[in-house]
């Protein structure tokens, strides 16, 4: 039995995309704050329950998988998310540094973001909030130490 080729071609531009949109965000913390400063930027710290957290969900729909953001992030941010997902499992070590990271930064509900500025020191904190791109953006640029 042969192979399909119209599921090949497709799974195959479907693999193509997924690193463009990987590229934007890391899980590693230390990854994400060495890049910063050699960007001169923040980091974006996003802590969610990305596969069961009802808010962590529209935030990443209505805010910061749209364009207006992602334009925002690319000139401003290096952008870190840091998961407890329940339905999927990640990779090996993963879920003890982001627990390690959750308890260091003090988080107890999720989403949470925080705005790291270069010195590793928290400049500002948010979560969701309706009102879409548009409002999360002008709080962040009320955030000191964002560039």
């Amino acid at each position: 039995m042969g192979l399909k080729p119209l599921p090949i071609v497709l799974g195959a531009m479907l693999f193509a995309c997924c690193p463009i949109i990987a590229e934007n965000w890391t899980t590693d913390y230390s990854v994400g704050l060495a890049a910063a400063r050699q960007r001169d930027r923040a980091v974006f710290l996003f802590f969610t329950g990305s596969d069961w957290c009802g808010y962590c969900q529209a935030l990443d729909r209505e805010v910061l998988s749209t364009p207006e953001f992602a334009t925002f992030a690319d000139e401003n941010l290096v952008l870190v998310k840091i998961d407890f997902p329940r339905k999927t499992t990640l990779p090996a070590g993963q879920a003890e540094r982001n627990e390690a990271l959750a308890r260091g930064f003090g988080i107890h509900g999720y989403p949470t973001v925080l705005i790291i500025n270069q010195q590793g020191q928290v400049a500002g904190h948010l979560g969701y909030r309706p009102g879409g791109p548009g409002d999360f953006i002008r709080e962040l640029r009320q955030i000191a130490g964002l560039t």
